[in-house]
């Protein structure tokens, strides 16, 4: 899930039908690509990122860190630390 671009989306009260119309693409294949089943195109992104003045690295996730971290979830001993930790990376 690339939950960066999702909360921009919720931010700004942008609906994936409007993102999907601004990326000439289907719904559907939009909610794929913010699910992570299927990835975005280079041209795609950049595209989102010029939409919101950001770095594509500041709304995009890579493939590993999309659902979070989960090794280093549970590598974390203290409770409070790892529900800090959960609501932060995921």
């Amino acid at each position: 899930m690339q939950y960066k671009l999702y909360n921009l989306q919720r931010t700004f009260n942008l609906t994936n039908i409007v993102m999907a119309k601004f990326l000439d693409i289907s719904a559907r294949q939009y909610a794929k690509k913010l699910k992570g089943i299927v990835e975005f195109t280079n041209d795609e992104m950049f595209d989102i990122a010029k939409l919101f003045n950001k770095n594509i690295e500041d709304i995009f996730l890579d493939r590993g860190r999309q659902n979070g971290d989960k090794k280093k979830l549970f590598e974390i001993e203290n409770f409070e630390e790892r529900l800090n930790y959960l609501k932060i990376n995921f």
